[in-house]
Parts: C-alpha cells; structure tokens; sequence
C-alpha cells in the first residue's frame, strides 16, 4: 500500500469513528431522565459548535468549520436583525459595526454553548 493511500484509508477510518461517535451521542440525546426535557431541535446545533469549538478553532477558521458542518447563523438573527446566512458571511460583513456586532454574537453564542 503506497504512502497516499495509507493516509486516505486513515483519514477514511477516522471519518467513520466520528460518524459512529456522533450516531451514539445522537441516540442517547434524547434518553435523559432527569432535568429539563432537550429541546430536540437546538440539541444538535449545540452539540455541532461544541465539537467544532473542541476542535481549538477560533475567529474565521472556527466560521468557516461552522459552515462546512453545515450551520447557518440562527434563524431570530437573520429575521429579526437583517443577519447574513452564513457565519463565514456574517463574520467578515462589509460594514466595520455591523462586522463587529456579529463577531461579538457568534463569540457569545460559542460561549453560551461551550460553558
């Protein structure tokens, strides 16, 4: 086996672990007895920016690792406060107030989930 398709079938490999990770958090989610019943529809967008956040990506990176998990920016934002779609997007808005608005929304956000 040549040295790139060792490192394809790794990365293959730990893909799949992850998947199956994400399938057993998934499926115990929701069987919790005790305490407040989850929201079943903010648990896994928090579960999704808890792992890109374990991750240790900040600012853009962290934006862009929202993004292709396949987040957008919450609906009340872009409804209620004419927000872009996409983090990425929001993040580098072309408005310098607006841009750091969003900044600090998404860096409040991450906090709020992680903590």
């Amino acid at each position: 086996m040549l040295f790139g398709e060792k490192a394809a079938a790794a990365l293959e490999a730990e893909r799949k672990a992850e998947e199956e990770e994400w399938q057993r958090e998934m499926n115990t989610l929701f069987q919790r007895k005790k305490g407040r019943p989850l929201d079943k529809l903010r648990e896994p967008r928090r579960l999704i920016i808890r792992r890109v956040a374990a991750r240790g990506v900040k600012g853009a990176r962290y934006c862009e690792a929202l993004d292709a998990a396949g987040l957008s920016t919450p609906v009340s934002w872009q409804q209620n406060e004419g927000c872009l779609k996409t983090y990425p997007q929001a993040y580098w808005h072309q408005d310098p107030v607006e841009r750091a608005k969003w900044r600090q929304r998404i860096a409040n956000e991450k906090s709020k989930m992680t903590h």
